[in-house]
């Protein structure tokens, strides 16, 4: 049987195969498509869904407890960060994502055969409720899960390349998400979708999760991962070690929040504000959203690239920069109701968009590996919980109250305030994979050290660090 270190150094060979690397970042796009194609689908058959497992009321309740209960599922996000956090720290980062994966397919399959309010009665929004809860649980550990063990294998020098690569899984599941919404309302009558087309959708989530699945299946366990974890005594205590942690979860969460008022604001928000407030027809409003996402897509792995060569920091300053300024002549552009105007607007935000999506790889890289999966995940859910599922509610009553857009500018410079100063106190990132090999040698020291201390043999010592002999007794008190 191949020892921990043979694993690791076949995995470090591994890692420059540009044909590893590929099935590394399509399991990472897999599953968080799947997430956010869920997310959409939700979304696009509110209503249907509202009427098919909900009493019978006024449609604008029954579209409101509808995305009640999609919002509980967001608040399921930070024990699935937690579960699947020290399942991916302890287990390995492999093990966690072949189980989220299924846990979301099968949730999101389990909604389109669901029996109706008609059928089963009180029991079908419960039933609803509860899949929406393994849904949160399954995101809680997915996206970050999936971004951790791409960032883990890629190179030292493309970090930036492939992570980011990995983080166009949200736009895709959106674009997929809102393809299928279309697809089902062009190809079957009003009375069909409400009737049984709805959960056609839902039902395909289910190939997705068997091919991410197989991707994923394919794959090996990080090196980082499986060389901390040869050592004894190295694995993440929660309640040991969570204080030591905070400082990085805390600057997490403040990076994160300019995404999510960023992404929620012009990506889901802003669609109904242009055909509600500014009478962009649906058409209009769905060539713009399609080809912003497109362009995100596009970008997204250049400035990964850039940021392996100048670092991550001055690309997230400049976005989050550029975005404060273009945000007065977005929505002067978007007052002028043509496509063309929108595109442009709507354009520049994703120019934006990507450079900051580099956050990703950054948050990443400022935790340490043993407790990389747990620390990263909760904070990034919990972020998730309070500010990505309300910021379409917010902009909607900042709307209603103030009738300008000035109070949706507002909001987006509070939260570009909070994540520029979060930035400004993390250091430069793109270094960290130079010094990830000295970490893990000062760490095989100390523990070598603490055994010598406590009297075992130098011949123990080497044969559990992996040190040399020599080196060993050199270090004998």
């Amino acid at each position: 049987m191949q020892s921990s270190l043979g694993q690791c150094l076949t995995e470090k060979s591994i890692n420059g195969n540009h044909t590893f690397m590929f099935k590394v970042v399509s399991a990472a796009i897999a599953g968080n498509a799947l997430e956010f194609y869920d997310f959409t689908v939700y979304g696009f058959f509110a209503s249907t869904i509202a009427e098919n497992f909900l009493p019978k009321q006024d449609k604008l309740t029954g579209i409101s407890i509808a995305f009640l209960i999609f919002f509980i599922g967001y608040l399921a996000r930070p024990l699935g960060a937690l579960l699947f956090g020290q399942m991916g720290d302890r287990l390995g980062r492999k093990s966690a994502l072949l189980v989220s994966i299924w846990l979301m397919a099968l949730s999101t399959f389990a909604i389109g055969i669901l029996p109706t309010y008609e059928k089963v009665g009180v029991l079908a929004p419960l039933l609803l409720l509860a899949l929406r809860i393994l849904q949160g649980l399954s995101c809680g550990g997915e996206l970050t899960g999936s971004i951790i063990f791409t960032v883990e294998h890629a190179p030292k020098a493309q970090r930036g390349f492939y992570g980011s690569i990995a983080t166009t899984g949200f736009s895709l599941g959106l674009l997929l998400g809102s393809f299928a919404g279309w697809i089902i309302h062009h190809s079957f009558s009003e009375l069909q979708v409400t009737q049984w087309a709805w959960r056609l959708p839902f039902l395909l989530s289910v190939l997705g999760g068997f091919l991410g699945w197989l991707v994923r299946r394919a794959t090996m366990e990080t090196e980082l991962f499986l060389e901390i974890h040869r050592l004894p005594n190295t694995f993440f205590d929660l309640r040991r070690d969570y204080a030591k942690q905070m400082r990085p979860a805390m600057l997490i969460m403040g990076i994160k929040i300019f995404s999510s008022v960023l992404s929620y604001l012009f990506y889901v928000f802003m669609i109904t504000y242009m055909r509600e407030k500014l009478h962009y027809t649906q058409q209009q409003a769905l060539i713009i959203n399609i080809f912003s996402l497109t362009l995100f897509i596009l970008l997204i792995p250049w400035i990964g690239k850039l940021s392996d060569k100048i670092g991550r920091r001055p690309i997230m300053i400049v976005a989050v920069i550029g975005i404060m300024i273009w945000a007065w002549p977005y929505f002067w552009l978007l007052q002028q109701h043509s496509i063309a105007a929108g595109l442009l607007a709507q354009g520049v935000i994703s120019l934006f968009a990507a450079a900051y999506a580099i956050f990703m790889v950054t948050i990443v890289e400022i935790v340490p590996t043993q407790m990389r999966f747990t620390v990263v995940s909760v904070a990034y859910a919990v972020e998730a919980s309070l500010v990505s599922g309300v910021t379409p509610l917010v902009a909607t009553l900042l709307i209603k109250i103030t009738q300008s857009y000035v109070s949706l500018i507002a909001y987006l410079l509070v939260a570009a305030l909070i994540s520029l100063f979060a930035v400004y106190q993390v250091r430069e990132t793109r270094y960290v994979p130079k010094n990830i090999d000295q970490y893990i040698k000062e760490s095989v020291m100390k523990i070598a050290r603490k055994m010598l201390v406590k009297g075992d043999r130098v011949e123990k010592v080497a044969a559990i660090t992996g040190l040399p002999e020599d080196e060993v007794a050199a270090m004998k008190p």
